[in-house]
């Protein structure tokens, strides 16, 4: 080979390198990713770069970012949020708030030099400031992203924020999904003069090349990519370093449709090297583990992180056991199979069922549950997702719970009203082999430290859980769970005893005993369902001026007596508002009916999780089911369907 040649060979490597990310962490089975708003210790700090390794910091509060992050973890990577295509009018919410090193103040002083230039903002054909997210509290202006004057602006901000230390910049609010249409009219006051879909896709694009300009080779990452529109995101995404989908796969409530585009969208921006960070937020242990089963079937690469977290807030983050679990490399790309979707790993296998009725898999060949079960044949729920071992791996086994559910509703919201109140709940298991007993409730309007008392057949009291601020005030909100003695609890049925304080005013919507048992004592148990359809009739209260109750009914040839549990599937159109409407069964009631937020529940048939409730409530031969729309209620009932699980303890 001449001196020509390696010269040309060496500058072609050299080339390839510096093309290459320099961002990724120390490599690992699984990254984590975090939102990581509001202000933390330093203890806080140091368990957060022990978990996680990219975070969000809110840049207002910490304008350089926190030498004890690198100090913990030297890989870690750090992005300064910044939200440039609005801004919150702050003359009011932060008035009372000017410390210099407040956020308030900080976000005072860039509103008002944002004020300050009328050209800065969006117009409606009357002259006046287009507002945005009209669902929130705070007043919000769209801004004109196209305006040379402001990109200048952000640009500086954001090549301050790097050069105080940040790794890269994080964008919020990018919409790929045309914000300003008819699609959107909740979201902004009026459509900007001027704007259609195509400008606003290109002063997009050109926006987020004047920050990767101003920040060089630093990372930037930006919120909203979408599945249903891969076509922009990846005009977006060619711009920058990385992309968040934000409440992905609808935070684990999917349809087949919209999983498949979720996880596509996700597997396109890992081939292309780039960081993704599909985001998700809740609490509940089965939606981790499906999401994150999901994550598993596209990861590819070291720039590929996973979220799930209770908020935007890195003390809401709850590490599960199955994170822990290395199944090595993977053996392909996913796959379906009878429903199904599948990837294999050198360790192990990833499944998730994204349908709505569970499917019944048979393995290629014999796996290991989490629990060390070998199976060769097996049962996933609708939406599930699990992880199976190959059965030679070594295995930790994580404890398991079960659940018992209280049924009806007690209300200690009225004056005139009772100050005591009971629900019963039985329970069917061993209870001298748990570990461990707990209580979550649901309640509403628990926004009083002093609401109420809780007593387990006879034993407490407990303070009930209570919160502050808008999510809590006249709204039900479900509680992490309460640690109780197991000694508290017995077979057979379990009195749980609410006693109102004097100005208490709540209302208990769900009460949950659960017991936590070594992987090895969990009580095994053979569950089969069987399913009673609803009759189809009209139960559209969509209209004003239609009647405010209207019933079906349901035809069981079984004795509800002899099964273990039971619950309804309801399948609601248009249910995106707390307070549509209830239902009760023979009577019984009333349940509150479930509730989304999003494209998924707008002016949509949703099909929500099966609701449990109290088997004493139903009765072999027809069934009434009674709906009730609330005053301002807008849904259909579209469909429903009871489901009865027959068990087996062995």
């Amino acid at each position: 080979m001449n001196n020509k040649r390696v010269i040309i060979y060496v500058i072609f490597i050299c080339f390839c390198l510096l093309r290459l990310p320099s961002y990724s962490a120390d490599p690992k089975f699984a990254r984590f990713f975090g939102y990581c708003f509001g202000k933390y210790s330093d203890e806080q700090f140091k368990e957060m770069a022990k978990k996680l390794d990219l975070v969000i910091l809110d840049s207002y509060w910490y304008p350089n970012p926190p030498a004890i992050l690198k100090d913990n973890k030297k890989n870690l990577i750090i992005l300064a949020y910044m939200s440039p295509f609005d801004v919150s009018n702050m003359e009011k919410i932060y008035k009372q708030n000017m410390n210099k090193n407040s956020k308030g103040f900080r976000m005072y002083k860039e509103w008002k030099e944002i004020s300050s230039h009328e050209n800065w903002f969006f117009h409606d054909e009357n002259g006046r400031r287009v507002r945005v997210y009209l669902n929130k509290k705070e007043e919000r202006f769209g801004l004109d992203i196209e305006n040379k004057g402001f990109q200048e602006f952000y640009s500086k901000l954001a090549a301050e924020l790097v050069s105080n230390g940040y790794d890269g910049i994080f964008l919020d609010n990018v919409w790929v999904n045309y914000p300003y249409g008819s699609d959107f009219r909740e979201f902004s006051s009026a459509t900007p003069i001027g704007m259609n879909k195509e400008k606003w896709w290109k002063i997009s694009v050109d926006f987020l090349k004047a920050i990767k300009e101003a920040i060089g080779k630093r990372i930037l990452v930006f919120n909203q990519v979408r599945g249903y529109d891969t076509e922009n995101s990846l005009k977006y995404l060619a711009t920058c370093d990385g992309a968040m989908d934000e409440n992905w796969l609808n935070n684990g409530n999917f349809y087949f449709k919209d999983f498949k585009e979720g996880i596509d969208i996700i597997s396109v921006i890992n081939k292309r090297n780039k960081i993704s960070i599909p985001v998700a937020i809740g609490k509940k242990e089965a939606d981790a583990l499906r999401l994150y089963c999901s994550y598993l079937l596209v990861k590819e690469g070291d720039n590929a992180y996973f979220s799930y977290m209770k908020g935007y807030n890195f003390k809401g983050m709850i590490w599960y056991p199955f994170y822990e679990l290395d199944l090595g490399k993977p053996n392909g790309n996913y796959y379906q199979q009878d429903g199904a979707v599948f990837r294999k790993f050198t360790n192990g296998l990833v499944i998730v069922n994204p349908n709505i009725s569970s499917k019944n898999i048979l393995l290629s060949e014999e796996y290991k549950t989490r629990d060390g079960t070998i199976v060769k044949e097996i049962v996933f729920k609708a939406r599930e997702g699990d992880i199976l071992l190959k059965k030679d791996v070594k295995l930790l086994l994580e404890n398991k719970k079960i659940e018992f559910h209280g049924f009806g509703l007690l209300d200690f919201t009225k004056k005139a009203g009772p100050d005591e109140g009971q629900m019963n709940i039985p329970i069917d298991v061993d209870l001298k082999k748990a570990e461990k007993a707990f209580i979550l409730l649901s309640l509403f309007d628990a926004d009083n430290p002093s609401e109420g008392k809780i007593f387990i057949n006879g034993n407490g009291p407990l303070d009930l859980p209570w919160g502050k601020g808008k999510s809590f005030n006249w709204k039900d909100f479900e509680f992490d769970s309460i640690a109780i003695g197991k000694n508290w609890l017995k077979n057979g049925e379990n009195e749980i005893k609410f006693i109102k304080n004097k100005g208490g005013i709540f209302k208990v919507t769900k009460i949950t005993l659960q017991l936590e048992y070594k992987s090895d004592l969990f009580p095994k148990i053979h569950e089969e369902e069987k399913d009673f359809s609803g009759l189809s009739g009209d139960l559209d209260f969509t209209k004003s001026d239609g009647l405010s109750e209207k019933g079906t009914a349901v035809f069981v040839d079984i004795d509800p007596g002899k099964t273990r549990r039971a619950f309804i599937i309801l399948t609601l159109f248009d249910a995106d508002n707390l307070n549509e409407g209830e239902f009760f069964i023979n009577g019984k009631g009333p349940i509150p009916l479930p509730e989304g937020r999003g494209k998924d529940f707008n002016w949509k048939d949703y099909t929500f999780e099966p609701i449990p409730i109290d088997k004493s409530w139903l009765k072999k031969g027809w069934n009434g089911i009674r709906f009730r729309k609330k005053p301002k209620g807008i849904f259909k009932v579209s469909s429903l369907l009871i489901k009865m699980k027959f068990v087996e303890e062995k």
